[in-house]
């Protein structure tokens, strides 16, 4: 496992082609200092799992990592399973560093179970470092690290999660969007449609961020995803734990098994409606 490092003025894909198993991307971190109009992935695993020199397994920090001044106009990952990283994607330091857009698209991430970072992470210096619009669609989320998003003193644009499976997100006191305390957020507020959250590792809380509105719609909540404060609004509680709900949650299969469940064949990722 190698940093890459994509070259000022290059966008890039890395895609796998069709077959039984998804070519491996094998990285320790890319650098994407410059500017870039757009760094893809597509059909790919992502792996940041490896061994050290002395054989013992390693989970690397970061996919990205970045510091060092870099404006990109997306960060796309479609139909794409990453996994073996602390978190995806993280900006700090000083230099400006500006992205457009980071969407992930009928994917599956695992983060890591330690609190450390987030799954997107932005806390470079204030207004040195930001992420305009996130987005999450058709995907599996399963540990966020710290927070699913933390923007710490950043105002950007656009949260949106739709038609996702979400699972044991979140530390003790931590946030699924957190912007610090000063009233920064997303101007254009928060959506969140046809998503399920399911539990939590510790008692977490909702979203710390301005007042703009959080919009959901048709999203549902289970019983140990445990919300403490900064309550999301409008989400449907469902009477039961995601064992209740999915099939096996503790080796990753979020098929839905409840026929009651209103949003059975219409909510959370598609992959995992009832048959």
């Amino acid at each position: 496992e190698n940093n890459i490092n994509i070259p000022d003025g290059m966008s890039v894909t890395f895609f796998g082609l069709p077959g039984e198993t998804q070519a491996i991307i094998g990285v320790k971190g890319i650098d994407i200092a410059g500017t870039h109009s757009f760094i893809k992935f597509e059909n790919v695993e992502i792996t940041g799992s490896g061994k050290k020199a002395d054989g013992n397994n390693t989970t690397n920090d970061y996919l990205f990592n970045q510091s060092k001044a870099a404006t990109v106009g997306a960060i796309e990952f479609s139909n794409s399973f990453i996994h073996g990283f602390k978190n995806t994607v993280r900006l700090q330091g000083s230099d400006e560093k500006i992205i457009n857009l980071v969407k992930f698209e009928n994917c599956i991430v695992y983060g890591a179970d330690a609190r450390t970072y987030s799954l997107i992470h932005v806390d470079a210096s204030k207004g040195k470092g930001k992420i305009e619009n996130i987005e999450f669609s058709k995907t599996t989320i399963v540990y966020s690290g710290k927070c699913l998003v933390y923007s710490r003193n950043t105002d950007f644009t656009s949260l949106i999660l739709s038609d996702c499976t979400f699972s044991k997100l979140l530390g003790s006191g931590d946030y699924l969007l957190d912007c610090d305390k000063n009233g920064n957020g997303p101007s254009q507020g928060v959506t969140i449609t046809n998503c399920i959250f399911g539990s939590t590792l510790a008692e977490g809380k909702g979203i710390r961020a301005n007042d703009k509105p959080v919009e959901v719609t048709n999203s549902y909540i289970t019983n140990d995803m445990k919300i403490t404060g900064n309550k999301i609004n409008d989400l449907i509680t469902y009477d039961g734990g995601e064992t209740d709900l999915f099939k096996d949650p503790s080796q990753y299969d979020f098929t839905i098994i409840d026929g009651s469940f209103a949003g059975k064949t219409n909510c959370g990722d598609p992959k995992w409606y009832m048959k």
